[in-house]
């Protein structure tokens, strides 16, 4: 993931395995997920929806 002004950061997401929604928070804001095992039980995967947070700076 890349900041507004060009610089890489890491943002860390939880999931829980049970199919409970996780709640993650980061500097732009928050999502709640789930994560879902595949018919077959091989693939996890996640998804959720998103909150993002945007602010704006008049200058």
């Amino acid at each position: 993931m890349r900041t507004p002004d060009g610089q890489s950061s890491t943002v860390v997401m939880k999931y829980t395995l049970d199919g409970k929604g996780s709640v993650n928070s980061t500097g732009r804001g928050t999502s709640k997920s789930y994560a879902t095992w595949s018919a077959d039980g091989k693939t996890l995967s996640p998804n959720g929806e998103r909150t993002i947070t945007t602010v704006y700076n008049k200058k």
